[in-house]
């Protein structure tokens, strides 16, 4: 769903369906680390990845097949507050069916939640309830939005075996599962977003880790097993890549003048591509004003180590170390 101005404002400090799972322990991409500091205002602003450009690209096309395979129209993108928790939570809806002049939290009876995936593992038979969990738990955290709710569509589009499928789920109201997960995000606002203490065994993904708000200059000391694991890894990094780059160049060499390779497990190809690029040095200098007028800046942090400086030792003169007088 491509979210208003509006909608994004009401969700930068409310839990949205997208939020629980991750709270759960139950979204592979997030935790619940990352919702922290995002709920806290501590992260930067955030465009979205390939992943959430393409379901936002994707959600109107899946939206016009649900809309002729069950031949109605529901209504799309509409936003909840929670009905108890209005300052806390929030449901932006994909789409929905309601009685009445307009959608509700009382006369929506029908949610609709569209997925777009390129990995067909835990869906289970079209038709059915069997969704992935993180899947489950969204649709719960929307059930506790719309309480004449009993039925939510997952509509999908799944790239498979090199095609696309349109397949259509249905998960019905589980009023224990609404329950604990309500009560779930509930407290993860109560005890850690409004308090401001971290969830246990704290983490955040890198995506995240990247997006905190720093403050030029701010310097400070942090446990020298953080710094040290990362340098561990970066070094064990580098060389693998070395490696890698040995191996390739061995590969490359076995393979003489040929532009592909096989052996008793798979093969391999080695084709020229090309591209086509902007010569940016030349365009300032042949037409300087039209390189002015669509130049772009990027800005990005780089980490870099600086090992501590340690002094030798004062070496001693012979007489010193034996404690005679010069």
């Amino acid at each position: 769903m491509a979210l208003t101005a509006e909608q994004k404002a009401a969700r930068s400090n409310r839990i949205g369906s997208s939020d629980a799972p991750a709270i759960l322990g139950l979204d592979r991409f997030r935790g619940a680390g990352d919702v922290y500091l995002d709920k806290r205002g501590e992260l930067n602003d955030w465009d979205g990845n390939i992943a959430t450009r393409r379901g936002t690209y994707l959600e109107p096309a899946i939206l016009n097949w649900f809309d002729d395979t069950m031949g109605r129209k529901c209504v799309r993108d509409v936003m909840l507050l929670h009905p108890k928790h209005p300052d806390w939570k929030c449901a932006n809806l994909d789409g929905c069916f309601h009685l009445g002049d307009a959608p509700t939290c009382d006369t929506i009876t029908e949610l609709v939640e569209v997925k777009t995936t390129i990995d067909d593992e835990n869906w289970g038979e079209e038709g059915t309830d069997e969704v992935p969990e993180r899947v489950l738990i969204q649709t719960a955290h929307q059930f506790s939005h719309a309480p004449n709710a009993n039925i939510c569509w997952v509509p999908v589009l799944m790239a498979k075996f090199g095609r696309f499928e349109w397949k259509l789920y249905s998960v019905g109201r589980n009023n224990d599962l609404v329950g604990a997960v309500d009560e779930e995000t509930t407290k993860f606002i109560r005890d850690h977003v409004l308090t401001g203490t971290p969830p246990n065994e704290f983490s955040v993904s890198l995506e995240v880790a990247e997006r905190i708000r720093r403050i030029p200059k701010k310097k400070i000391e942090v446990p020298a097993v953080v710094m040290s694991e990362w340098r561990r890894l970066k070094d064990a990094c580098d060389a693998a890549e070395k490696d890698a780059d040995q191996a390739k160049a061995a590969l490359l060499a076995a393979m003489g003048d040929a532009e592909a390779a096989e052996c008793a497990f798979g093969s391999i190809t080695y084709f020229e591509q090309g591209r086509k690029g902007l010569d940016g040095k030349r365009l300032a200098m042949e037409m300087p004003d039209v390189a002015a007028k669509y130049a772009t800046e990027s800005r990005f942090r780089v980490m870099r180590f600086k090992a501590v400086k340690v002094e030798a030792p004062k070496v001693r003169s012979v007489e010193e170390a034996v404690g005679v007088g010069v």
